[in-house]
């Protein structure tokens, strides 16, 4: 598979353009964030988290981005409660961040298959694809 043999389907491309087309999502202030947080890179001891490795993927970007990656990782719940803790401290608007985490979730397959295209790696994209089928098959 190579970015010219890949044939997205229409309604996937709709629907990330219509996530990417909602400005009020993508106007929070650039933090800190990991980049990949997912459970390779989470330490827990005793069901309780204990520490983060691997920041090569750290940079500035809105905080929906972490926790994106933890809903695909851990689902609704568990990202709630992180999430109403960030809330808590730093001031942010739980409703918007809450819509743009999703729609980072939704953007996520979208991001790892340009990665894939970007190093040439058909592995990223097919996970890409096969992520985004997972995520907005028709119902």
């Amino acid at each position: 598979v190579t970015a010219a043999h890949v044939t997205w389907p229409t309604h996937i491309l709709a629907k990330w353009r219509e996530i990417l087309d909602l400005d009020q999502l993508w106007d929070s202030q650039p933090v800190l964030c990991h980049g990949d947080l997912g459970p390779p890179h989470l330490l827990s001891l005793d069901g309780h988290l204990v520490g983060m490795i691997d920041f090569s993927d750290m940079q500035f970007a809105p905080a929906s981005v972490d926790f994106g990656d933890l809903l695909t990782a851990f689902g609704k719940e568990a990202m709630l409660r992180v999430l109403i803790a960030y809330v808590a401290l730093s001031g942010s608007n739980l409703e918007t961040l809450l819509a743009a985490s999703y729609g980072y979730r939704e953007l996520g397959p979208m991001f790892t298959a340009f990665h894939g295209i970007n190093i040439g790696q058909p592995d990223f994209i097919e996970e890409g694809l096969a992520r985004a089928l997972e995520i907005f098959e028709p119902r």
